[in-house]
Parts: C-alpha cells; structure tokens; sequence
C-alpha cells in the first residue's frame, strides 16, 4: 500500500480515477489547491470512478453524500464529501504521488 495524493479543483462535483479499494486518509490544502490523501495499492490495475463533491457553508448536502472533511481555502469554506452508490470501472490512471 502507498499514499497518493489527488488535487481536487474548486468546483462543485468531480471524477477521479482511482485503483480499486482506495481509502481517504485526509483533505487538507497545500501549494495553492485542495488535495486529497488516499491509501492505495499501486499494484491494482482496475481504477474506479470516485465523484467528489464541494459544498460552501450554508449549501444544501443531499443524503448520498458522504463527509470526508473541511478545509479553510482561499476566501471560503469547503466541505468535501463523496458521492455515493455510482461507480464505474476503468484502467485510466489520474493519481500523482506527494
């Protein structure tokens, strides 16, 4: 197992893909971006889609969302959270290491 980091864009819901089995370890910003930490196998050759979704304070946060943390980033506030119940499978790669 290893820890990737992926950087999360400041926009309301996104995809990445990412091997198979993957667990969020942390979200913090760092050099200007969110990112987001995750323990993976290197060795998994099947990526999963994983949609990560952003909510300032005060905005609705529907039922399948599920919270992985705040982050205080630039002028706002961001709860980050990931969809739930919607996967697909692929073995398109999107990680960088940090």
């Amino acid at each position: 197992m290893r820890i990737y980091k992926y950087v999360l864009a400041l926009i309301h819901k996104q995809t990445k893909y990412i091997p198979r089995g993957a667990t969020v370890l942390s979200v913090q910003p760092q050099d200007g971006g969110i990112c987001l930490w995750m323990k993976i196998d290197p060795e998994e050759t099947i990526k999963v889609s994983r949609t990560f979704v952003l909510r300032g304070t005060g905005e609705e946060v529907r039922e399948n969302l599920e919270y992985i943390g705040t982050v205080q980033f630039r002028a706002g506030v961001w709860h980050v959270f990931e969809l739930q119940g919607v996967v697909s499978i692929t073995r398109k790669e999107n990680h960088a290491r940090s």
